[in-house]
């Protein structure tokens, strides 16, 4: 189980997906699974960049991408187990046709990526299988350099995370904001899109 946009389950149930088909009985071992791994979490991350809060912005196509077996053996077949790759080989399928572009174009746009740091978080769990899960972050180091004087609490600097149209990012790559994520004006209040990937697994009892 996962939340849905702004949060990052999607991302996860994603990569997932895209280890599912891996002919291994844990995909993640050994170097062979890592590298695996970091490929998906690559594609994933790609594909990401196109969510934001749903309230604003239409996420439908982007799920539907993320959560079809079909796209996740498509990404499946552009990992190589002897390379990696730069940035532009993520986030669509390999040598995919350009009629299937035309129809996809989504799939197509590279976006720039967002620095995350300053988070930390923290999973319980006691005999009883009672668990309690924790999050804390100031989103950057130090967060906006501000301390609350009277109660010393550093506060949080999460504007940041929102796209800026007039700058590429803060990213060192050469792509543009991605325009999910841009600040809303007037009244709306919109969500930036959260790196929290907050899962709950369940066996059958």
């Amino acid at each position: 189980m996962a939340p849905p946009p702004s949060s990052g389950g999607a991302v996860i149930l994603q990569v997932l997906k895209i280890l599912q088909g891996f002919d291994l009985p844990l995909a993640s071992a050994g170097p062979l699974g890592v590298h695996r791994v970091v490929e998906s979490l690559k594609h994933a991350f790609a594909v990401r960049m196109h969510l934001g809060d749903p309230a604003f912005v239409n996420v439908t196509d982007v799920i539907q991408d993320m959560l079809s077996d079909e796209f996740a053996a498509q990404l499946r077949s552009a990992i190589h187990d002897n390379i990696t790759f730069p940035p532009e080989h993520y986030g669509h399928p390999e040598d995919e046709a350009e009629e299937d572009k035309k129809r996809q174009p989504h799939r197509h746009q590279l976006y720039a990526q967002l620095d995350d740091h300053g988070t930390s978080h923290t999973c319980v769990v006691d005999e009883e299988r009672r668990a309690v899960s924790i999050t804390s972050t100031v989103n950057g180091p130090w967060g906006a350099g501000r301390m609350a004087v009277k109660s010393g609490i550093v506060l949080n600097n999460e504007m940041a995370d929102f796209s800026l149209p007039d700058r590429p990012g803060r990213s060192r790559k050469p792509f543009e904001p991605p325009p999910a994520q841009r600040i809303l004006s007037g009244q709306e209040k919109g969500r930036c899109r959260q790196c929290l990937r907050p899962l709950c697994c369940r066996t059958g009892n």
